[in-house]
C-alpha cells in the first residue's frame, strides 16, 4: 500500500473529527474553562508587540481584577506604567537567570504604579497598609526602600534532595563496593 492510498484510507476509517486540531484545542480550552470557571483567561498570554507588554505588566501589577478595582475607586494604570512594570518584570527574570538559584519573585506594585504616574491619597495609604503586613522582614524592608521587584531564595526542590541523597550515599564505601565488587 503507498503512501496516498493510505491516507485515504485513514481518512475513510476514521470520522472527520478525529483530526481536527482546533476541535481537540477548543474543546479542551472549553472543559478547562467549565472546571476552573471565569478565574481563567482563554485568551493567550503571549500575543506580541504591544498587547504583550499590557498583558505581561498587567500581571505583575496583580491581574485585571485587581486593575478594576483601583480604576473603580478612580485610578486608571497607565499604558506607561503597564511598560513600567513589563520591564520591571524582565529586569527581574535578567536578574534570576544570573543568580541561577531557586528563587521567588516578589514585585511592589504599589511603587512601580507610583513611581510612573500620579496616584490618589488613598492608594498611598493601600500602599503603607500593605507593607506593614508584609511578613519576610527582608521582603519588607527591600520594598521599604522603594524596591521594585525582590528575589528571595526558596527551598531546593524535593526531587533535587532526592538527587543529592542519592549521590551522596553513592559515596559511602559499603555502596560502592556493592556496586564494583573486587575481583
Amino acid at each position: 500500500m503507498d503512501i496516498q492510498s493510505s491516507a485515504t484510507f485513514l481518512s475513510n476509517a476514521l470520522p472527520p473529527q478525529a483530526f481536527s486540531p482546533a476541535k481537540n484545542v477548543a474543546g479542551r480550552q472549553e472543559v478547562a474553562a467549565g472546571m476552573l470557571e471565569d478565574r481563567v483567561s482563554l485568551t493567550p498570554v503571549l500575543r506580541g508587540g504591544i498587547e504583550n507588554i499590557r498583558t505581561l505588566g498587567t500581571l505583575v501589577l496583580g491581574g485585571e481584577a485587581q486593575l478594576e478595582e483601583w480604576e473603580a475607586k478612580g485610578l486608571v494604570v497607565t499604558d506607561e506604567t503597564l511598560s513600567k512594570a513589563y520591564d520591571v518584570l524582565n529586569a527581574s527574570f535578567k536578574e534570576h537567570l544570573e543568580n541561577s538559584r531557586n528563587q521567588a519573585t516578589s514585585f511592589n506594585r504599589h511603587q512601580i504604579i507610583a513611581s510612573s504616574q500620579a496616584v490618589p491619597d488613598w492608594f498611598l495609604l493601600e500602599y503603607e497598609n500593605e507593607l506593614a503586613s508584609i511578613v519576610p522582614p527582608d521582603v519588607q524592608k527591600s520594598f521599604s526602600s522603594g524596591a521594585l521587584y525582590h528575589l528571595a531564595e526558596t527551598a531546593p526542590s524535593r526531587s533535587e534532595i532526592n538527587t543529592y541523597t542519592q549521590v551522596a550515599s553513592l559515596g559511602q564505601q559499603n555502596d560502592l563496593s556493592r556496586l564494583f565488587p573486587r575481583f
